[in-house]
């Protein structure tokens, strides 16, 4: 069996450092950026009756964010396997992410109201902490 370098892996002639995909620069900084857009868009939500239009836009977002916070979730996986469970940040982001999955694609398809979930919308700002955290 091949030895992987401590230092890089190279399979595809792509080098990326030990630290791994979901610390890359451009992952880290797309997923920040959709962490500010999305607790934007979550505090436009709660302003008055929308439009269906309006709706039809939150709606698309919400997959947006969805996507890319679940191939971020994957990298994580990904480079740190089972140890992502060690850190308190990285299940709290799995479970936000477990659960808009389940709200977004999943009881849609099943046909099931997401109201109950509703609820844990307020958590999903907390992903701003994790921004300020890197900030500073």
């Amino acid at each position: 069996s091949r030895r992987v370098s401590a230092k890089y892996f190279d399979d595809t002639d792509l080098h990326v450092p030990a630290s791994g995909w979901s610390e890359q620069r451009v992952v880290v900084v797309v997923v920040q950026v959709a962490i500010v857009l999305n607790s934007i868009q979550l505090g436009m939500q709660t302003g008055p009756e929308k439009s269906p239009d309006e709706e039809h836009v939150h709606t698309t977002l919400e997959h947006i964010w969805t996507a890319i916070f679940s191939v971020e979730l994957l990298l994580r996986f990904v480079d740190l396997r089972l140890s992502l469970f060690r850190d308190f940040w990285h299940v709290f982001d799995a479970m936000l992410v477990f659960c808009a999955v389940g709200e977004t694609w999943i009881l849609p398809l099943l046909d099931v109201g997401t109201e109950g979930l509703r609820g844990l919308t307020i958590f999903r700002l907390f992903r701003l902490a994790r921004v300020f955290r890197v900030i500073r």
